[in-house]
């Protein structure tokens, strides 16, 4: 379809026969403005000129963070935020999604974190979701990031090395005896040395797209040994003892382990690492955390991907429970304005609804607010710390329009000559432009609703902006689409998912809080809390457990829940870390329930421990109250889902959803998840109806 006013008339007939055609395709409008996540129709829904100048706007922003050429520290771009302000329902999370799906094939690592962990250090929570970024599959373009970023940098590497290698190294670098490297040292060495050249030469080739275990194979290089020369030429050019030069060393072996021996374990074991310096100098949990994210910053900057934190429903992290928590908002904006001034390489887009954000701004001291105001510069523009979307103009609407219907209609012989706006009227469509007061999503209500009435015959008995959603429907809905999210993190290593399973557990233990569970009441919980020196394990929940009526005691027990995740020899350290819980005396923790996800038959479930780890259980026992218990998958999906269904069911409503609502849908659905956490006592009174 076009606008042109210099085309033919329509054919007779040609609406009519358009109209036919239409009936038997679906409403396009019927999707609203975008999904809560990326999936297969979002190409088919989105039309490039809606929102098109912010949105080209942020992505210029985006691009600003991409570093032609990487050196030191020095060449990283100041960590900057910018706030995408919108009335509810502008289009700000159709806007999110669309800068994965740009039309210049340029990417970056876009993280949308579905939940805040206030009491994690704030550098640790990024760390966290940029790890969990690199590690899971790709919805949009496909596979895992870290691999493509450990194959491009280990060509690199390997072209470094063996272009340093003389002659005579390369024949005492090859697999051959030693019988053989003597005889070639005497003459026709020089094959040797070709092959070495011709390798380089296809490493260094962009064309070439066979992966580097591939080309080493096809040159007959083993894997142990192109490790050796890595491992070498990193020592002589990452020297040195300081804790940034052996983070540096053990990431980068860790991405030639990813590329050369497909080990898909090699990032987690970097992270989850006891790292020491000489002299048993100390090095503490602060310090190692700052060097774990730059470290990975820095691998991202060199493939020259820009990477942006984007904090989506801003509601949903500041008034988790329905009302505005100036707690909390003052912990996320605090921790936003510190990280401008600790991290260089990262991008905040912060995505929020214009009244709550004047809010949050009134709350926030001005030290935040000044930071948060710097703005990214632009060239011929300046600093950009904010952009407004307005409501779409009648030129964009009619955009819309024949982008989505056009789609319907591409197979049509007369759709050029058909009406601007059709099937709508230009009666109808004046009158919708004239709605200046009236937000995007409630426009396409209206136009949702007048196809239905002009192409289906359907009328409408109430106006389509007064409609009330389905509860029941959309929470289920939201619930199933949250638990195949769940199912594909959970295709990775459970060691990067800690966090997320904390904020889930202590998530959906606050919205039954004051509940009553076979005679316990959870009063006040504290989802996610750093315990310990170890950066990655060493995070547990915190619950205030109270005897409720006619139990009757007053006093509270508190009880730690922590995660045993890790595998192999990681494992004696993850639990470990759960117990130096108690050498903080200001946590005052009674009892510590230790979640281990494996399905474990009757019997004693500490004997199924590998032997390591089942003495670190022992001994620590004996000195403190705590339990272990089996998770199962159902039970582990379920609370790794729960952070992202309250995010999409926050975001979907046009009203707040009645926490009670919310409280008798998580109770039905996770029951079993509290009862396994609940304190341990000799005999428990049961006064629970269910």
């Amino acid at each position: 379809m076009s606008n042109s006013p210099d085309l033919p008339e329509a054919p007779a007939g040609a609406p009519e026969a358009a109209i036919d055609l239409l009936r038997g395709r679906p409403n396009p409008f019927e999707s609203l403005v975008r999904p809560q996540r990326s999936d297969d129709r979002f190409a088919d829904l989105h039309v490039q000129e809606l929102l098109r100048a912010p949105r080209e706007l942020v992505l210029r922003i985006i691009d600003a963070y991409r570093v032609s050429a990487y050196q030191s520290a020095s060449d990283l771009r100041d960590t900057r935020i910018v706030t995408i302000l919108g009335d509810r329902g502008s289009g700000k999370t159709h806007m999110l999604e669309s800068l994965d799906h740009r039309t210049d094939e340029r990417s970056q690592i876009l993280i949308r974190p579905t939940y805040y962990a206030s009491q994690v250090p704030f550098e640790e929570y990024l760390l966290s979701h940029l790890v969990n970024a690199l590690l899971e599959s790709d919805q949009v373009h496909g596979g895992k990031l870290f691999e493509d970023i450990a194959g491009h940098l280990t060509r690199r590497m390997l072209q470094q090395a063996l272009r340093m290698l003389g002659p005579t190294d390369r024949l005492f670098a090859s697999d051959v005896s030693r019988w053989k490297r003597e005889r070639l040292l005497w003459g026709r060495g020089e094959f040797w040395s070709a092959r070495f050249d011709q390798f380089i030469q296809d490493l260094s080739d962009k064309s070439c797209k066979k992966d580097v275990l591939t080309l080493a194979n096809h040159y007959r290089f083993s894997s142990g040994l192109l490790m050796r020369l890595l491992q070498g030429h990193l020592h002589r050019h990452e020297a040195g003892d300081d804790a940034v030069p052996i983070i540096r060393r053990h990431l980068y072996v860790a991405m030639a382990r990813n590329a050369l021996l497909k080990d898909d374990d090699a990032l987690s074991r970097f992270l989850e690492a006891e790292y020491t310096l000489p002299n048993n100098r100390p090095l503490f949990r602060a310090d190692i955390v700052k060097h774990l994210l730059h470290a990975l910053i820095e691998i991202c900057t060199l493939v020259r991907l820009p990477v942006v934190f984007a904090f989506d429903n801003l509601e949903g992290f500041l008034a988790p429970q329905g009302q505005f928590d100036a707690a909390a908002t003052n912990a996320f904006m605090d921790s936003l304005a510190q990280a401008v001034d600790s991290t260089r390489g990262l991008l905040f887009l912060i995505f929020a609804e214009s009244n709550l954000f004047r809010q949050v701004t009134k709350q926030t001291n001005q030290f935040a607010l000044d930071r948060i105001r710097q703005g990214v510069p632009l060239h011929a523009q300046g600093p950009v710390d904010l952009i407004e979307l307005k409501p779409p103009s009648c030129e964009e609407l009619q955009q819309l329009i024949r982008g989505r219907v056009g789609r319907l209609l591409k197979d049509f012989a007369s759709s050029a000559s058909l009406p601007a706006g059709f099937p709508y009227s230009p009666a109808f469509l004046n009158g919708l432009s004239q709605k200046t007061g009236m937000g995007l999503r409630n426009r396409l209500l209206l136009l949702r609703d007048e196809y239905s009435r002009v192409v289906y015959g359907r009328g409408v008995e109430e106006p389509a902006v007064a409609k009330q959603p389905d509860t029941a429907a959309l929470l289920e809905r939201a619930w199933t689409e949250s638990l195949s999210v769940a199912d594909r993190k959970l295709q990775g290593a459970l060691g990067n998912q800690l966090q997320a399973l904390h904020a889930g557990l202590g998530g959906l233990l606050q919205q039954l809080a004051h509940e009553t569970f076979e005679g316990w009441e959870p009063v006040d919980v504290q989802a996610t809390v750093a315990v310990g020196d170890h950066p990655v394990y060493g995070v547990v929940t915190l619950v205030d457990w109270r005897k409720a009526p006619p139990n009757g005691d007053p006093g509270l027990v508190r009880g730690a829940i922590g995660f045993l995740v890790s595998k192999g020899s990681g494992m004696p350290r993850d639990l470990k870390a759960k117990f130096d819980l108690f050498r903080d005396k200001n946590l005052k923790v009674d009892h510590l329930t230790v979640l281990w996800p494996r399905a474990v038959e009757d019997g004693d479930l500490a004997a199924a421990l590998p032997e390591a780890t089942r003495q670190i259980w022992t001994s620590s026992r004996r000195r403190r109250q705590a339990d272990l218990r089996s998770l199962s998958n159902d039970e582990l999906r379920k609370i790794l889902a729960y952070a992202e269904w309250m995010e999409v069911v926050r975001a979907t409503t046009e009203q707040p959803v009645e926490e009670e609502t919310l409280r008798l849908f998580i109770r039905q659905r996770c029951l079993a998840i509290v009862q396994l956490v609940l304190p341990p006592v000799p005999e428990r009174t049961t006064t629970d109806a269910d």
